[in-house]
């Protein structure tokens, strides 16, 4: 269903009125070029939802790895990394510091930014 509306000055209306009424008739609406439009349309909100929810979840994965060191601060523990094979364990901070200083070049502390989702936090 089409509903043709058309406003304008009464004077103007009143004087383009035979040509407003043979413009109408012959209107179409070019379907391809609408669905063109609305399929970008569609496609910029699909980026800009994935560009916020990407967004949120490295805020929320800053926020998690903040807290997890925050609470081995508070809980006197200690990311430990073994340089060898590269794994990650919490520990207390006097077994973390008798490891680095008994091993320096195998063993190294990891800071909140070092640390790996699902195993540090």
């Amino acid at each position: 269903m089409t509903l043709y509306v058309m406003y304008g000055p009464q004077q103007v209306m009143g004087q383009e009125a035979s040509t407003i009424a043979e413009i109408f008739p012959n209107y179409s609406r070019n379907t391809q070029m609408v669905n063109a439009i609305v399929n970008q349309q569609i496609q910029q909100t699909i980026a800009i939802t994935n560009q916020t929810l990407n967004m949120i979840g490295q805020y929320t994965d800053n926020s998690d790895r903040m807290t997890a060191g925050m609470s081995n601060m508070l809980r006197d523990q200690t990311v430990v990394v073994d340089t060898q094979t590269g794994g990650h364990a919490t520990t207390s901070d006097g077994l973390a510091g008798a490891l680095i200083n008994a091993n320096p070049s195998r063993f190294q502390s990891v800071s909140p930014s070092g640390y790996i989702p699902g195993i540090d936090y």
